[in-house]
């Protein structure tokens, strides 16, 4: 598989509380290409407004990147393990963060996520079809049928998660586990919701009609959310399994 990410901080922020874990990787900043015969890709959005959100999504990045069995019980270990990291100085009570990614080995792509962090796949070259539910009060006020899609759009704490890694509460950790079907050629684009908070599907796959390389639509997809004003940090990866599709260079 072929890895292209990009992550920056949000605009009048001087930490990024995002981090990407590609094998044994972890970006804080910056830009990354490269390719992996297997493994795990993921991102780690630290919660803004929690102490040390930075802080708590390196920790589960270092601890994933130790990680080859990806289950319920290994998310718990790792929760269990931040809980009491948390509380090893004042400054880092209620640590949290989202995590969201895709374990890839030769007859399998098991896809797993906590929080807001989003994983779509790429279809007809063009559209994108998003693989994880935000858990975030607003998805449930939605579903639930308490809140209209429209009313959604202008709902005030849209970003309020419902379900992370910490957080001073061990039933805050919910995760959801699922295979996607191995296919010969199959792209999947991850965000940080200082992305997909910012633009909608539309704009997005706004970037994916053109002809330009898979690193060059992350640095888009950043530099657009950006421009129209994200305060929140901003990621964007892209998973390529098997051969690049569409005449997007591999560079």
């Amino acid at each position: 598989m072929k890895v292209y990410a990009v992550t920056r901080c949000g605009i009048g922020k001087s930490e990024n509380e995002d981090r990407i874990l590609i094998g044994k990787t972890i970006l804080a900043l910056g830009e990354y290409t490269g390719q992996l015969p297997s493994g795990i890709v993921a991102i780690a959005d630290g919660v803004g407004g929690n102490q040390a959100g930075s802080i708590a999504s390196q920790y589960v990045c270092n601890r994933l990147a130790m990680e080859t069995v990806i289950d319920e019980s290994t998310f718990k270990h790792f929760n269990e393990e931040l809980l009491a990291f948390g509380k090893t100085k004042k400054e880092w009570e209620g640590l949290a963060t989202t995590l969201s990614g895709i374990l890839i080995t030769e007859n399998m792509v098991k896809i797993f996520h906590v929080g807001n962090t989003r994983i779509y796949k790429l279809q007809g070259g063009q559209y994108l079809r998003q693989l994880t539910s935000d858990d975030t009060t607003v998805n449930y006020l939605v579903k639930t049928g308490k809140l209209s899609e429209e009313d959604a759009e202008n709902y005030s704490a849209r970003n309020e998660i419902t379900a992370c890694f910490g957080g001073s509460d061990i039933k805050l950790l919910r995760p959801c586990f699922f295979n996607d079907k191995l296919e010969e050629t199959a792209v999947y684009l991850m965000t940080s919701d200082g992305i997909h908070e910012t633009l909608c599907l539309d704009d997005m796959e706004e970037v994916f009609d053109e002809t330009v390389s898979y690193l060059e639509i992350c640095q888009q997809l950043i530099n657009t959310a950006v421009e129209r004003g994200s305060k929140d940090d901003c990621t964007a990866v892209i998973v390529v399994c098997g051969e690049e599709s569409n005449g997007m260079e591999i560079s």
